[in-house]
């Protein structure tokens, strides 16, 4: 209706195409520019099958083998809309991975960038590196700051775009040093400083790390992270 006029406007509709998705070889409807410019067609099912396996594959890369198949109990609701950081703690085997896993997958199939460390594991990656005289705070900074894409030259970190969700997995869980506690500090520190989503797990609470590792790290935590304790029993012992 031209409603200047009063009169009828007749807008001519879109020319539509038959063709066949190319995976289930159902008939489906495709516009013209869509016709002239691809050869092969996905139906919306198909679309998102295969949108859903990519995403899998993902996150197959990212986290623990264990946990591809094991998604937690817990509510995730209120975290779908809204990426924040956690600091998930509480006693061996009661489902801090499971979650902070769980929330990973949750995030990559809304598109953002995860990063999963074990704290443990890049501790010894770093002691490593320093007994080589390598470059450990470029690799720390790597870290902290989760470049979404890398490059060759450490030089120009600062000129790239970083963003994503970083996790740290068992935090605290490994002997303590200055080295440690110093390293710890900077990713802790930079994370925060750039209003980066980090999660964090850990047996211990924050006074523990408090006393543990730095005040000044568990002081950030606190800053950056909603506080979550999850109780239970240890699901890893069998019981009869």
């Amino acid at each position: 209706m031209d409603k200047s006029n009063g009169t009828q406007t007749n807008i001519p509709k879109e020319e539509l195409f038959n063709e066949q998705c190319s995976d289930c070889r159902k008939n489906i409807k495709v516009s013209r520019e869509r016709a002239e410019k691809y050869e092969t067609f996905l139906c919306d099912k198909c679309k998102e099958k295969r949108w859903l396996e990519k995403v899998i594959k993902k996150a197959k890369t990212i986290i623990p083998k264990k946990f591809w198949g094991i998604d937690t109990e817990k509510p995730l609701n209120e975290y779908k809309d809204n990426i924040c950081s956690l600091f998930i703690h509480g006693k061996a085997g009661v489902g801090k991975t499971v979650l902070a896993c769980s929330l990973a997958k949750l995030y990559i199939k809304q598109g953002h960038e995860v990063k999963f460390i074990s704290y443990p594991a890049f501790i010894m990656d770093l002691q490593g590196m320093f007994r080589g005289e390598k470059d450990v705070y470029g690799y720390a900074k790597e870290i902290a700051w989760y470049p979404e894409k890398i490059e060759k030259d450490p030089c120009l970190y600062k000129n790239i775009e970083r963003k994503g969700v970083l996790i740290i997995d068992d935090l605290g869980a490994v002997k303590l040093t200055d080295f440690v506690r110093q390293i710890t500090y900077y990713i802790i520190n930079e994370r925060e400083m750039k209003c980066l989503p980090t999660i964090i797990t850990s047996n211990f609470g924050l006074n523990e790390i408090d006393e543990m590792i730095d005040s000044r790290i568990s002081s950030r935590i606190s800053g950056m992270c909603e506080v979550l304790q999850i109780k239970g029993k240890d699901r890893r012992l069998k019981t009869t």
